[in-house]
């Protein structure tokens, strides 16, 4: 075999050698494992998002794809939805948050645990500023997004635009937001309970809401400043509002026990009016009787 080789033109060794190392190569490539379609993520990851399985039949081979988690189902629903609808889908998860945390608000700080009595229309008023609270944060988080950037790029100064961003989203809309949440919810509460005097319902829920800012924002300021702060420096912009959602569960039931608790403090302290009046009358009836008494 060494005399043959030795015996052809160099040129023509280097040929034979070359069409050998690519058949060698297209033969390789037939198979899954080493094929050039298969992506770098998938080889990195170590497993496929679905799972593929591959059933023989006389003809050819069918393959079938078996998805692996149910969450991985929805993530893959939400992200598709988000990237398509993205204004539509947040303001759907907030006013559904909005209404669960507010009905759970109701539920654990009732005063009777034997009973539930369930107000609707103030799990609605939750939910609608959820609505029109996430409408107002979708553009002004853009916007924020876009103004800092322009003074401090992300990838020469990502750490002064996070805490710029931070300082200016609670300085400016933090402020807002809260003042927001308590008027149009106290507002739209008694509204669809049916009070005729919206001027003076109007007036008492911004009353209520200047007298609860201040204490609020102290507690608004040492949850959500943590939560931004990791927000804006590790998350994509079209990803931030679900890590808000995730604290706003807790959070919005929160600002639901503050802004109605005034409300149950009054209807205790009437029910406790009520009853010293029935034993103060109580009292009193049974002195006259006992006068009638001794007089006859």
């Amino acid at each position: 075999m060494y005399f043959m080789f030795a015996s052809l033109p160099q040129k023509s060794t280097m040929m034979i050698f070359r069409h050998s190392v690519l058949q060698f190569r297209a033969n390789s490539f037939k198979t899954t494992a080493c094929h050039p379609r298969r992506t770098l993520e998938e080889m990195l990851s170590g497993y496929r998002s679905q799972t593929t399985v591959t059933t023989s039949s006389s003809s050819s081979n069918q393959t079938r794809f078996v998805s692996t988690s149910p969450l991985q189902r929805i993530w893959k629903v939400y992200s598709e939805s988000l990237h398509e609808h993205p204004l539509f889908t947040k303001a759907i998860m907030a006013a559904a948050i909005f209404f669960v945390s507010d009905t759970a608000s109701q539920y654990i700080t009732r005063k009777d645990k034997n009973t539930f009595d369930w107000c609707l229309s103030r799990a609605l008023s939750g939910s609608t500023f959820g609505i029109i609270a996430t409408v107002g944060l979708h553009y002004w988080w853009g916007l924020l997004e876009a103004v800092v950037k322009k003074r401090l790029p992300l990838s020469t100064h990502r750490l002064a635009n996070t805490a710029t961003k931070v300082f200016l989203d609670q300085s400016i809309k933090a402020p807002l937001y809260i003042y927001t949440y308590f008027v149009l919810t106290k507002f739209l509460n008694e509204q669809m309970d049916g009070t005729s005097d919206w001027q003076k319902s109007w007036r008492e829920a911004n009353a209520n809401a200047a007298e609860m800012l201040p204490s609020t924002m102290l507690q608004h300021w040492r949850v959500w400043i943590p939560v931004h702060s990791f927000n804006f420096y590790f998350v994509p912009l079209h990803h931030r509002v679900l890590v808000q959602n995730s604290i706003l569960v807790f959070w919005s039931g929160y600002l639901s026990y503050l802004n109605h608790q005034k409300d149950q403090h009054v209807i205790v302290t009437d029910e406790k009016h009520d009853d010293k009046l029935t034993h103060r009358a109580t009292s009193l009836h049974t002195r006259n009787a006992s006068y009638k008494q001794s007089y006859r």
